[in-house]
């Protein structure tokens, strides 16, 4: 009984896989024939999209018309191999940095080559690149010439997640650049500065290099201009960039904490946005960058100053107006500010302005700041 249900079962499932496979042979064949038959009106569409630029508008997630074209012929491949994306992603380059690349170099430590390849580049500068292959040459020793091509070029391979320099732009005030700070997708003030400092020799031979740091100071311009006591910031709206959620903590007057990371008061920052635009026009001569909105930068700066070199008591012991507190639910002490966010008093007549944190983003203890001129 039981053997002859099992061979009336094998009937039945072969006589079912046999249909199976004749459909899919069907389907098949129609496919084929149907692809062959567009293929001259694939390749119109792609004329007609070339003609009118539409190329690159496209969902990044989706394939071109080149792209499907391709993959439709070769679809009997795709079935055996299975489906593989024509584009490669460029890897994160903390995920990339954590493991070493050849070549190496041909000293005693054999040091990796870290750069990511061209086409992952953030931004690629001819001149940087010459002075590179020359430093490689005149280094002597193999190790230290691997470590300066490793590291020389790293804010431009890596830091520039968005530059509008491949549009026209009448206004120069409208260049922007995003430089971000390590592995968080947020731009210091500070750091930023220091990290375009090395290029600002060679801006002026590389038109795009010159570009993209005025873009840096336009952009520093305009989160100063929005929030003078913060330090680091968000990437632009318009730049499609994934965000980190912002540290919002209990800060006085309340920074918009849309375009703001973080908000701690650090002179060192303001300075360093200073320094920014004057190494760029030290070097490249170039005054274009004082706009209005700079200017308003600027004159936010001085109030800043001022602001913060007032002490905490008068002459007669009256507590004076706090321009600004901060303060961070956290149990490392460095990270607030005491006295319910006003930090510790400083005191009357010493010239100097105070500022709540360090560069290191720590608070200050006493609060020393630096020297300056009275302002009038």
């Amino acid at each position: 009984m039981i053997n002859a249900y099992g061979r009336h079962f094998q009937r039945t499932f072969r006589t079912k896989k046999l249909t199976y496979l004749v459909v899919l042979l069907i389907s098949i064949i129609v496919y084929a024939v149907y692809i062959n038959g567009n293929q001259q009106e694939i390749d119109a569409f792609g004329e007609y999209n070339k003609e009118y630029h539409f190329d690159g508008l496209e969902d990044e997630t989706q394939p071109s018309y080149q792209e499907v074209s391709k993959r439709s012929n070769n679809w009997l491949q795709m079935l055996r191999h299975g489906y593989e994306s024509n584009e490669q992603k460029c890897p994160d380059y903390l995920t990339y940095s954590s493991s070493a690349h050849p070549p190496y170099s041909k000293g005693s430590l054999r040091l990796p080559y870290m750069r990511p390849t061209e086409d992952c580049r953030t931004f690629n500068s001819d001149i940087i690149e010459k002075v590179i292959k020359e430093m490689t040459k005149r280094i002597e020793d193999p190790d230290i010439a691997r470590l300066f091509e490793n590291c020389f070029p790293n804010t431009l391979d890596t830091t520039i997640l968005w530059h509008n320099l491949d549009i026209e732009i009448d206004n120069e005030d409208q260049y922007k650049t995003f430089v971000v700070t390590g592995d968080i997708h947020a731009e210091w003030l500070r750091d930023s500065a220091r990290q375009l400092s090395v290029y600002q020799p060679f801006a002026k031979h590389d038109e795009n290099l010159k570009k993209l740091i005025l873009g840096a100071i336009n952009l520093q311009a305009s989160y100063i201009s929005k929030a003078p006591y913060c330090n680091a910031f968000q990437p632009p709206l318009g730049s499609n960039i994934r965000r980190k959620p912002s540290a919002i903590d209990e800060v006085f007057p309340s920074p918009p904490w849309d375009d703001v990371f973080e908000c701690k008061y650090e002179l060192d920052s303001l300075a360093s946005f200073l320094t920014l635009s004057n190494e760029y026009f030290e070097n490249t001569q170039d005054d274009t960058f004082v706009s209005t909105r700079w200017i308003d930068s600027l004159e936010y700066i001085l109030t800043v100053l001022k602001r913060e070199s007032s002490p905490t008591f008068d002459k007669k012991g009256a507590v004076l107006p706090f321009y600004y507190t901060f303060q961070r639910d956290t149990k490392i002490g460095s990270e607030t500010l005491p006295n319910s966010g006003n930090g510790n008093p400083v005191n009357f007549g010493t010239r100097l302005i105070r500022s709540a944190f360090r560069p290191s983003d720590d608070a200050w203890i006493e609060r020393i700041s630096f020297n300056h001129r009275p302002f009038h």
